[in-house]
This record gives C-alpha cells, sequence and structure tokens, in this order.
C-alpha cells in the first residue's frame, strides 16, 4: 500500500499534479517527500503559499466553537421542521383528494347496484346506459383508493413522529 505524503493529502493533489504546480519534475518531488533531496526556493515559496492559502480558505480546517455548531445545527433543526409541515399540508391535500375519489366511486358503486336491481325488475330501454356506469365503476376499484388513503394515512403518522422528534431536539437546543 502505497503511503501518501502529509502535504499531498492536505492538498489532495498527485505526485505528479503537485510536481507540475512547482514547475520541478516528480521525481524530485518523490525525493522530496522521502527527505534525500530539497526544493528550489521558488518551489518551497509557492509550496507555502498553496499550504497557508489552503489553511485559510478551508472551513474543515477551521475549528469552530460550540456555540457556532450548536446554532448551525439549531438552524438546520429549523429548516427541518418547517419542510416537515409543508409535507404534512401536501399530505393533507393529497388525502383529502383521495379520499373524494373514494366517495365518488362508492357512490357509483352504489348506483350501479340500484341500476342492476332495477333492470332485473323492470325491462327500461335506457337500460342499454347502464353498461356504460358499470364499466366505469369497474375502472378503479375502491380498494385502490382505500390502500392509498391507508398509504397516505400511515405517511402522515410518520411525519408527524418526526415532527416529534424535530421539536424534542429543537427544545434540548434552547434549554
Amino acid at each position: 500500500m502505497k503511503k501518501q505524503h502529509p502535504i499531498r493529502t492536505l492538498l489532495s493533489l498527485k505526485q505528479e499534479e503537485i510536481a507540475m504546480l512547482l514547475g520541478i519534475s516528480r521525481a524530485r518531488w518523490g525525493m522530496y517527500e522521502i527527505g534525500k533531496r530539497d526544493l528550489p526556493l521558488s518551489a518551497k515559496q509557492l509550496l507555502a503559499e498553496m499550504l497557508i492559502y489552503e489553511k485559510e480558505s478551508n472551513p474543515i480546517a477551521k475549528p469552530t466553537s460550540d456555540k457556532q455548531q450548536q446554532e448551525r445545527q439549531h438552524q438546520e433543526l429549523e429548516r427541518l421542521l418547517r419542510n416537515n409541515e409543508y409535507q404534512q399540508l401536501l399530505l393533507e391535500r393529497k388525502m383529502a383528494a383521495t379520499q373524494k375519489k373514494l366517495e365518488a366511486q362508492l357512490g357509483l358503486l352504489s348506483l350501479v347496484g340500484f341500476l342492476n336491481n332495477r333492470k332485473a325488475k323492470d325491462t327500461d330501454p335506457r337500460s342499454i346506459y347502464f353498461g356504460n356506469f358499470t364499466r366505469k365503476a369497474q375502472q378503479t376499484p375502491a380498494a385502490d383508493h382505500a390502500t392509498v388513503l391507508m398509504q397516505q394515512e400511515l405517511k402522515k403518522e410518520v411525519l408527524e413522529f418526526e415532527k416529534k422528534c424535530i421539536e424534542a431536539r429543537l427544545r434540548e437546543y434552547e434549554l
């Protein structure tokens, strides 16, 4: 397994890349890494500038205070809570639409049942239209709407539980 030099690890560069940036050969950089050769002054200066810039600009390298970290986490929890509330609102709208579809389908099935009973008792010339209602009622079974509604209710419960967890975590940060 190849061992990577700490400088290259910090800069996330390969030997060839760092050598090219410094204006030296890859072999010379390799010798520098194992301590057998020194770098030219111009290469050392450029390397030092690169390392200083990397240290100053890398947000991961900068230590953040616990207060700043807590504030970021608090803000993220608030964002998650708003997103959760939005998802619940959307889901409630979808559930209302699914409920309407289910009620309409059940009403249509009831009408078909009535028409079939009436058709059996009476020979009405309009009975040829009853087949249209029957086909329409059978296109989407009410069970499909009921299943979708059940899935939506489960998702709502999950969102409500998630909201409680987020709120509990927020209360921890407010204490």
